[in-house]
């Protein structure tokens, strides 16, 4: 009977080791970063930043993947239902992770089929408009130009549901006026649109936009973050252009799938967190208007849900539907 417990432990040992082992020598070939959205976009900036430093620091590559589609849960999906192996994480920001669950039911549950690892980025969106399109040069000129032309003014998102469309929403009902919504597929393409004088205005994450006001194409107006941008020392906060309340900052977090073994979890967190207080990579992306921060995976989660509850009430008071 004992030399068959004792054989019992043994495979038992041997079935773990495998584990054990993969968890210690992490990562022993390429780690992939899914980005759920196109290429091209100021998200790109960010994970490519990432994945560069977090490279140069594992000694393995980091590939991005861009998996675009259905308000960035098409990307989220594939790492809900990824290998929880540590090779497969995910950057999705806070339109798919807080806004979408408000709006409609996801191929995958959020809180049950995903570990949210850490908060990796703070990105405020800059409400910008075309000089040429629109004449107004401030704030309040827009909002008193909405008040005695209704509808007129035409404002481009990246989608319907996104923090920048909540953005404008946010703006509509606290100023009390009335500005036409064109939702797009992405940032890239509500740029285009901008910068070619389709539509009058755009809000968008800063690292897009700031080639086009340094060269006097697009003029900013406000930014969404409670205190001003290091990259836009002479843009104001909402709050600064005399509408308070606008406080709504885009935000990016690392996911992996939920299955994720703890001490495999904790490997990857501890890697994050050196790669994100990178000095050389802060000093980069910081330029570009993107504030890299790290939490912890329980502040992570605690943070996401609080941001779930504030967006969805602010989706709700404006009626916004996903399509």
């Amino acid at each position: 009977m004992a030399r068959v417990a004792g054989r019992i432990v043994c495979l038992l040992l041997l079935a773990a080791a495998p584990l054990a082992a993969r968890a210690e020598t992490w990562p022993s070939r390429p780690v992939h970063i899914v980005l759920p959205f196109p290429p091209g976009g100021p998200s790109d900036l960010l994970v490519r930043g990432i994945a560069q430093t977090l490279s140069e620091q594992v000694k393995q590559p980091v590939i991005v993947d861009n998996r675009g589609g259905g308000s960035g849960m098409i990307g989220n999906d594939s790492v809900a239902k990824a290998a929880p192996d540590g090779y497969t994480l995910g950057l999705p920001s806070a339109g798919s992770m807080a806004i979408a669950p408000n709006l409609l039911k996801p191929p995958y549950d959020r809180d049950r089929d995903l570990k949210i690892l850490t908060i990796a980025a703070r990105v405020p969106e800059v409400m910008v408009l075309n000089p040429k399109k629109l004449a107004a040069r401030s704030l309040a000129e827009v909002i008193a130009f909405a008040k005695a032309h209704p509808g007129q003014i035409t404002f481009g998102s990246t989608g319907n549901g996104s923090p920048v469309h909540l953005v404008l929403e946010r703006m509509k009902q606290l100023a009390g006026i009335d500005i036409l919504h064109v939702p797009y597929k992405g940032a890239v393409m509500s740029l285009q649109d901008i910068l070619a004088g389709q539509i009058d205005m755009i809000a968008a994450d800063a690292p897009g936009i700031l080639p086009h006001l340094q060269s006097g194409a697009l003029l900013a107006l406000a930014q969404t973050d409670t205190v001003r941008l290091a990259a836009l020392p002479d843009v104001p906060t909402f709050a600064e252009a005399g509408l308070p309340g606008v406080e709504m900052v885009n935000w990016y977090a690392v996911i992996a799938p939920s299955g994720i073994p703890a001490p495999l979890a904790d490997q990857i967190h501890a890697a994050l967190v050196e790669t994100l207080k990178n000095p050389g990579l802060n000093q980069k992306l910081g330029a570009l208007g993107l504030k890299l921060i790290s939490t912890s995976s329980e502040e992570a989660t605690a943070f996401v849900q609080s941001e779930t509850r504030k967006w969805g009430d602010v989706a709700r008071a404006a009626d916004v539907h996903l399509d």
